[in-house]
């Protein structure tokens, strides 16, 4: 039974270690923690509690092919309880703020205190980009830099937005340039060097769509196996 149960464990945590590689840590040891008590109380039945380790591992294995659709279930509840988890504190905790930044000013945006670092002009065939540079620190430290830009294109009225988009599994930072001045660009020289930058924050979006994923792949499991009972003769 403890073979079967590291087993579940083991077989858990190389799961989660790929399809939940964004995750905290916790939450891959509790998929694999979870796995590991399924198969230690379903191979225990199976086998029976007398026999050898090879045998419980074996059953264990025996155990998920033969229950293809329970397992299946469990994936896809998974999916829709982080699928559900997602929407609801995406949307109660969300960030929206915006806000005008000189050049070398700092401002708390968020969780980061962001620094606008300056503007780059860079041309492309068809188009001009302004990118604003953007250092962002999280409680002291650098988190990272941010590269939100506008494109003007020489074919079309409306210039385009390119957000600079950062991801974890707790959160997502879009940060966009929304507009600009700079005398290099035809601004009033008393304008000087500006930007103003709009930061979205949205926690858990990344557990929406991975629980999306999980409800796809345990609906498939379930569906493409059936539970085999043992008939006495």
């Amino acid at each position: 039974l403890i073979a079967s149960g590291i087993t579940g464990s083991i077989l858990g945590w190389a799961i989660a270690s790929v399809a939940l590689a964004t995750f905290p840590l916790w939450v891959r040891l509790a998929f694999g923690a979870a796995l590991g008590i399924a198969f230690l109380s379903g191979a225990g039945v199976l086998s029976g509690a007398s026999r050898g380790a090879f045998d419980v591992m074996h059953a264990a294995v025996i155990l998920f092919v033969r229950n293809r659709r329970r397992y299946g279930g469990y994936i896809t509840h998974l999916g829709i309880t982080l699928a559900i988890v997602g929407i609801t504190v995406s949307s109660l905790y969300k960030v929206d703020e915006s806000h005008t930044f000189r050049q070398g000013e700092t401002f708390k945006m968020g969780e980061f205190d962001l620094t606008f670092k300056g503007i780059e002009l860079r041309e492309r065939p068809g188009s001009v980009g302004v990118i604003a540079y953007m250092r962002m620190d999280k409680n002291g430290k650098k988190f990272g830099v941010a590269y939100p830009e506008r494109r003007h294109h020489t074919k079309g009225d409306q210039p385009t937005s390119e957000v600079s988009i950062h991801e974890s599994a707790l959160r997502d930072y879009y940060l966009i340039l929304e507009s600009f001045t700079d005398p290099r660009a035809g601004s009033p020289p008393k304008a000087g060097v500006t930007a103003t930058i709009r930061l979205l924050q949205s926690p858990l979006v990344t557990w929406f769509w991975f629980g999306g994923v999980l409800l796809l792949g345990g609906t498939a499991l379930a569906r493409s196996g059936t539970t085999t009972l043992a008939s006495d003769d």
